[in-house]
């Protein structure tokens, strides 16, 4: 089960909590790709729980992804051909801040971040069977 997060700042007056994802998903954000083109963005940065920054590079678009990822994609999040996609940093279990920030050659923008729990999905048993 792929879930797909958009960075997106959403105001409530509700706390709500971290949506579950599990190793695999997707980390998801739109950005113009003339920002792209031009040059004025050479890499992005993700952070994992206020540590140090690390350099992605350029994500592939979401439309790059392999046609079973996009399927899955795309029934659970709104993509656009402005939509990059980055498998999820390796995290132990539990609740965890993700911040992303683009950067340029001499400086990079504010980070936005987004609050998730990892949550461990046990294999399913295998060969089931009677044994008499």
């Amino acid at each position: 089960m792929m879930t797909a997060l958009m960075l997106a700042l959403v105001l409530t007056g509700a706390v709500q909590d971290p949506p579950d994802v599990v190793p695999g998903n997707y980390l998801l954000w739109d950005y113009p790709n003339d920002a792209l083109a031009n040059g004025a963005v050479v890499r992005f940065e993700v952070q994992l729980d206020a540590g140090t920054w690390t350099g992605v590079g350029l994500p592939v678009q979401v439309s790059q992804l392999p046609a079973a990822a996009r399927a899955k994609l795309n029934a659970q999040a709104a993509l656009t051909d402005q939509t990059y996609a980055l498998l999820f940093p390796a995290m132990t279990p539990g609740d965890h801040e993700i911040a992303v920030r683009a950067c340029g050659k001499q400086s990079c923008s504010p980070a936005v971040s987004l609050m998730v729990k990892l949550v461990m999905v046990p294999m399913a048993p295998i060969n089931l069977r009677i044994g008499k």
